[in-house]
C-alpha cells in the first residue's frame, strides 16, 4: 500500500491505520506492506519513523519508495 505524503504526516491517520491493523490481526498484517515515498519520509521524518516502527511491530513490512530519487538520499540512510 503506497502512502501519500499527507498521510505520512497525519497522526490521526496513523491512529486510524494502526487501529485497523490491530482489528485485522497478525495473519493479515504479515501479508501487508507499506510504501513510504522518500520525499514524504524526509519531509515527515519523525512521523514516518514512528509509523514504520509501529507498523513493523504488528508484522507489516515497510519500504521506502523512490529511494535515490532525491538529492540527499544517502545522508538520510544513516
Amino acid at each position: 500500500v503506497n502512502l501519500s505524503a499527507r498521510s505520512v504526516g497525519d497522526r490521526e491517520f496513523h491512529a486510524w491505520a494502526l487501529a485497523l491493523l490491530d482489528r485485522v490481526g497478525p495473519a493479515v498484517c504479515r501479508r501487508l506492506g507499506l510504501e513510504i515515498g522518500e520525499t514524504a519520509a524526509v519531509a515527515h521524518l519523525a512521523d514516518a519513523a514512528q509509523l514504520a516502527t509501529q507498523a513493523r511491530a504488528r508484522g507489516v513490512q515497510v519500504a521506502l519508495d523512490d529511494f535515490g530519487a532525491g538529492t540527499a538520499s544517502f545522508a538520510y540512510l544513516k
